[in-house]
């Protein structure tokens, strides 16, 4: 949060935030993966710091398109889960 809120601070608007965070599969001890920590962190901090920009994370393998397109990451799937969560309780940052 204090990183985002340097960043922040110049008094300039945010428009929107991209996130690359969710692309990190690595799973934590306490069994959750460090991309969904890392959003759900990104999410408080956006709230803590007053940015009610969009937030559009990038996952791969997420969720499937169609009939030949594989799920092929339940871990990201769960960012997903959280950006449905996010977007109905805040639905300013709805990316």
């Amino acid at each position: 949060a204090e990183q985002l809120r340097e960043a922040v601070s110049d008094g300039e608007s945010v428009e929107g935030v991209l996130s690359l965070l969710a692309l990190d599969g690595t799973v934590l001890e306490s069994g959750v993966s460090a991309g969904l920590g890392g959003t759900l962190a990104l999410v408080q901090a956006l709230g803590d710091c007053g940015v009610a920009a969009p937030l559009w994370c990038v996952t791969r393998g997420a969720v499937s398109t169609g009939r030949s397109d594989r799920l092929v990451s339940a871990v990201q799937a769960q960012v997903w889960g959280l950006g449905r969560v996010v977007g109905l309780e805040h639905p300013e940052r709805w990316g």
